[in-house]
């Protein structure tokens, strides 16, 4: 069974500042087994490796005790948004390869903060508008792709793609979404997602066929020196995010773009609070939880926010050649 494995299925990694969560995922979708480990205090700090040799050990000590997880099993390994700099624009159709990628970089370098000299960069191809294609470069920094690359050795998994959090939230939602909640996917032109997690949150608005127009990441420490007395964010975070919507809602309004609902993700997106408070300035912004609307049966929906990333991540490692043409920064 274990060999079949490598052939069958495929194994998403997400891994943060207190967790490591993994899905292993089925060559038709179905999800058969999640884990999470929590990681201790200090080991991960700012969507950083800080001590790789220490959490590569830790890491394999945890998952040697896992069946499902077998050497030669293909994986793709998520990086935190926050740490990825992004920026898209429609170019030439006609333009392929080296010229393409000579024409991206020049002017992605002028709008990016990262010299490309210290950074991996990827290239995703997505919509076309009459002879132009949306074309979105993404970036970061090599030691930090480093850090997270290095945990996972060929004895443990196969690695074939690295990719963003969010633009595995965004597969999962895709592949997932119940049939009476697929009009959501029909009659909006744009998604907008919000992931939260236990320490970031971030924003990220795609097209339906997937590429990047807007991605923001921020830290709770920004909003609010609260401490968390109990499992629920603070309401001074829960009205600060509000805000943060609201100003993205108004971004895309002035840009000509509509967004009409926001999809909530993440391991405090299940609160109550989020569901209840409107979340547009006018009121007219659906909020939605993955949870509600996605069809995984063997989890539940808490579950599914909770293990959503990695699902989508292992969805890309069991089918790698439909996903070939996103973005990876192992390519």
């Amino acid at each position: 069974m274990a060999l079949l494995d490598r052939f069958t299925t495929g194994i998403g990694i997400d891994i943060s500042q207190h967790h490591l969560r993994l899905a292993q995922v089925s060559l038709f979708g179905t999800v058969w087994n999640t884990h999470e480990i929590e990681l201790p205090e200090g080991l991960i700090q700012d969507d950083a490796v800080l001590k790789p040799s220490e959490l590569q050990t830790l890491i394999k000590q945890k998952l040697s005790r896992l069946s499902w997880i077998q050497p030669g099993t293909p994986a793709v390994l998520l990086l935190p948004d926050s740490r990825v700099f992004y920026y898209g624009d429609l170019y030439p159709s006609s333009l392929k390869g080296s010229q393409l990628k000579a024409m991206v970089f020049e002017k992605a370098q002028k709008e990016i903060p990262l010299p490309f000299s210290q950074a991996i960069l990827t290239l995703s191809q997505g919509d076309r508008v009459e002879d132009q294609t949306r074309t979105t470069v993404y970036a970061v920094e090599r030691e930090v792709i480093k850090g997270f690359t290095s945990l996972f050795s060929e004895r443990l998994v196969r690695l074939i793609a690295v990719e963003t959090n969010s633009k595995s939230v965004l597969r999962f939602v895709q592949k997932t979404i119940r049939s009476e909640h697929r009009h959501l996917l029909k009659q909006n032109n744009v998604f907008f997602l919000i992931d939260l997690g236990s320490s970031w949150m971030n924003a990220s608005v795609y097209t339906k066929k997937g590429a990047c127009l807007y991605t923001r990441s921020i830290p709770y420490k920004q909003f609010t020196h609260e401490k968390r007395s109990s499992a629920k964010l603070p309401q001074t975070i829960v009205d600060s995010i509000a805000g943060v919507i609201d100003e993205i809602v108004l971004h895309f309004r002035q840009e000509g773009i509509s967004l009409e609902c926001v999809l909530l993700s993440g391991v405090e997106a299940w609160d109550e609070r989020f569901i209840a408070k409107p979340l547009s300035e006018e009121g007219t912004l659906s909020v939605i939880r993955v949870g509600d609307v996605l069809d995984v049966k063997t989890l539940t929906p808490k579950e599914l926010h909770v293990f959503g990333a990695c699902i989508g991540a292992g969805i890309r490692a069991a089918t790698p050649f439909i996903y070939n043409y996103q973005h990876n920064f192992l390519s």
